[in-house]
């Protein structure tokens, strides 16, 4: 039997052993039992299920789209997936703030930059870019000089204050 199945006469008696009559029956539903509870509605979350669930809620997903992406109804999620729909956005953030904190120790500037912006989010200062908050880039600046050229200057006099330059 186990050639024409294509396994090791192993792993045919481990599979199919209450069938050979190695064990009993109830033994292996026992240890089924034992290895995930069934609920009363007969739902049992898969370990695929728990991880998922717990990277989407990490991710702020609305529950809604959690459950389907895992294909089980808003309810069974509150009820079964509750755990981790809690943990989700505690654990998922973690590891990436570590590898982005070593990657700004071993000189990564990009990491550098977004660890300090994460570190000033915490701190109450604002997380925008510097440019937002009234730096102005080269462009900017030169156009800027380029209208107020006069001030300062014996063209001052000469030309009025609405003349633009070329």
């Amino acid at each position: 039997m186990a050639r024409r199945l294509d396994l090791t006469p192993k792993t045919f008696r481990k599979h199919f052993a209450s069938e050979l009559g190695l064990i009993s029956a109830e033994t292996v539903n026992t240890q089924l039992a034992a290895a995930r509870p069934r609920t009363d509605d007969g739902f049992r979350p898969t370990d695929e299920q728990r991880e998922m669930a717990l990277i989407l809620a990490g991710a702020h997903w609305p529950h809604e789209d959690i459950a389907l992406d895992i294909g089980v109804t808003v309810d069974e999620l509150q009820k079964h997936f509750s755990r981790e729909l809690i943990e989700g956005p505690v654990k998922f953030p973690a590891p990436v703030i570590r590898s982005m904190w070593h990657s700004a120790q071993g000189g990564n500037a990009t990491a550098a930059k977004i660890c300090l912006i994460m570190n000033s989010g915490s701190t109450g200062q604002s997380n925008q870019q510097p440019s937002r908050e009234g730096l102005k880039g080269k462009k900017e600046m030169a156009t800027i000089a380029a209208r107020n050229a006069e001030s300062g200057t014996s063209w001052e006099d000469i030309l009025p204050p609405t003349t633009k330059p070329n």
